[in-house]
């Protein structure tokens, strides 16, 4: 017998334990499938003494679908009945006859005799005789049912409404979702990877049926965003040309009459069909790499708890996490190392690990360097040559992390790194690192000209500068 089978579905080779708690929306806040099903449906699962209980992807988004089903049959019927006792306290209206199905009805009919009772699950299927809503909600069983409802009725999260506000946006206009591969554009739907956004929209045109696209929306973990090109947005319904997801969403509002319970989705936007160009801020520039890192700095979904510094969705969040504040482990050795260049740094020289290549847009050409292609792409396709200026003193800079840099160490006089032995601190650790050789009497430099010792080789080269020039 297969362990790991799906209780649900009987699907083999499930990953996902029924008894175990999951990340859910917010960070603190958890879900167990097993109490899900339970409070949903009355059902208890046999717990057999030596395998775990375990459910496939799929049984859990139809889990999540069923109990956003129930929820909205209570929110229903706490409405229906403070429309009810509205109409009877204003007006003394008379009792209002509720329609008996048919016996030979469908199966619809059957399912609603055995799920709600004011609101609230039932595991019998004989059911009373049914009676007048009238007679059903007296002045003195008002309260008591409303109560009822009450109690079982849990509000939509904010996470819902941002999901059901971003299907609404995807499904009435011409936006296409795309998964960002640094040099290639993928197809939400299959996967397809292209080099250019155009080739990919005339692509995601084949696609009809939207369902993968829906699971995806809600299934979405935590505070994690969607990539949708927008350029020549418009509506569906209408065909009208709108400018961004707000002005989409008042359209759709005003002209339509689509509710939306906040102006809030998941949806990060890019117009990258001429050029790559910011749709918040308006920034140019030259990849869609730099302008996906930008589009971080609007954001404040994504937070790390370490460093401050925020992500558009939680992928990016892992990465930066990954990459800047986790101990690096060599997958061939015991080896541990500080960061990611540090590691690269050992495969490639321990164990001849080839670096990764990047791929020019224009001619499919391959250098394991950035600068590289960089370089390549202003003597061969006539890019022009990035210079950053400084806006404190004016200096120019090849590249931006040296502005970055500078910024940070002049001007910004970031100065993380301090002295145990002293009340001083530095910008980077190998200036901390020199420093404190001043406090150790180690001097491993020696002049060749007069065996004079030095702590470092800076005042080694002055020594000989001053002391030994011909």
């Amino acid at each position: 017998m297969n362990a790991n089978i799906c209780r649900c579905c009987l699907t083999k080779n499930c990953s996902n334990k029924m008894n175990e708690e999951y990340c859910l929306n917010l960070p603190g806040e958890t879900e167990i499938y097993e109490n899900i099903l339970r409070e949903t449906f009355d059902i208890i699962l046999y717990q057999h003494k030596s395998t775990q209980k375990y459910i496939c992807k799929s049984c859990v988004v139809k889990l999540h679908d069923a109990t956003t089903f129930k929820q909205q049959v209570l929110r229903s019927e706490e409405a229906f009945l403070a429309l009810i006792h509205h109409q009877e306290s204003s007006s003394h209206l008379g009792s209002v006859k509720q329609e008996i199905p048919d016996d030979d009805t469908n199966e619809k009919s059957a399912v609603a005799d055995d799920v709600i009772n004011n609101g609230c699950l039932i595991k019998d299927k004989q059911v009373p005789h049914r009676r007048k809503i009238g007679d059903m909600v007296t002045n003195d069983a008002k309260k008591p049912m409303l109560t009822a409802n009450r109690k079982c009725l849990k509000k939509q999260s904010p996470n819902t409404i941002q999901k059901e506000n971003t299907l609404k946006l995807i499904k009435n206009s011409n936006m296409c979702l795309f998964k960002s591969f640094k040099t290639k554009f993928g197809c939400y739907q299959c996967g397809e990877r292209f080099l250019n956004i155009l080739d990919l929209r005339e692509h995601s045109r084949r696609h009809t049926d939207t369902r993968k696209t829906e699971t995806g929306v809600t299934n979405l973990k935590g505070v994690s965003c969607l990539n949708a090109e927008i350029s020549d947005l418009e509506c569906k319904l209408c065909s009208k040309d709108l400018k961004g997801l707000a002005q989409l969403q008042t359209h759709l509002i005003e002209a339509h009459g689509i509710k939306f319970e906040s102006p809030k989705h998941y949806l990060v936007p890019y117009e990258i069909r001429n050029g790559f160009r910011c749709t918040v801020c308006g920034q140019k520039f030259e990849s869609f790499l730099r302008l996906h890192i930008h589009m971080n700095s609007h954001s404040s979904n994504n937070v790390c708890e370490v460093c401050g510094v925020s992500y558009v969705n939680r992928t990016s969040l892992r990465v930066h996490v990954q990459g800047q504040h986790r101990e690096k482990k060599c997958p061939q050795c015991p080896m541990v190392f500080p960061g990611n260049s540090a590691k690269s740094a050992h495969l490639h020289k321990v164990h001849a690990k080839k670096p990764y290549l990047r791929r020019c847009l224009h001619c499919d050409k391959t250098f394991p360097y950035a600068y590289q292609l960089n370089e390549h792409c202003v003597s061969e396709h006539g890019r022009k040559r990035e210079s950053h200026h400084c806006q404190e003193c004016g200096k120019l800079f090849l590249t931006r992390q040296n502005l970055r840099i500078h910024t940070k160490s002049v001007h910004v006089r970031e100065r993380k790194h301090g002295c145990a032995a002293c009340d001083m601190r530095f910008f980077t650790k190998f200036d901390l690192s020199r420093h404190e050789a001043t406090h150790e009497d180690v001097r491993p430099f020696s002049c060749a000209n007069c065996e004079t010792k030095f702590k470092n080789k800076e005042s080694l080269r002055r020594h000989i500068k001053r002391q030994h020039s011909m």
